[in-house]
């Protein structure tokens, strides 16, 4: 019964159960961390969004804008040949706002 145990551990912890002990804390402390960041930005989702709006424009002036190209690519049942990444327009952007469109529907607005 002994041996089956111990076998059972080598198989389940080859490296030890000291390894499995320092996984759970590196684990526990990048969660840590994680809610620690988190607690401090808490309430900054506006600033966020127009920080990820002015990068989508500055994508776009340069060029390099492709995450709508790249969502279009990875997603199933599209086809992927010539896939445009598209410049939203503001009555569909306002339309979908808070609704959980993703960033790039989103346009902002003059003012």
């Amino acid at each position: 019964m002994l041996a089956r145990a111990r076998a059972l551990q080598a198989r389940a912890l080859p490296k030890g159960p000291a390894d499995a002990l320092r996984q759970v804390a590196l684990f526990a402390a990048a969660y840590y961390g994680y809610r620690l960041v988190r607690g401090m930005v808490d309430g900054r989702a506006a600033t966020a969004f127009e920080n990820a709006r002015n990068l989508i424009d500055v994508e776009r002036t340069l060029g390099i804008f492709v995450e709508p190209t790249m969502q279009a690519w990875t997603s199933p049942g599209r086809e992927r040949s010539s896939v445009k990444a598209p410049r939203p327009d503001r009555r569909r952007s306002s339309s979908l706002r808070g609704k959980g469109c993703p960033i790039h529907c989103f346009k902002r607005s003059a003012g």
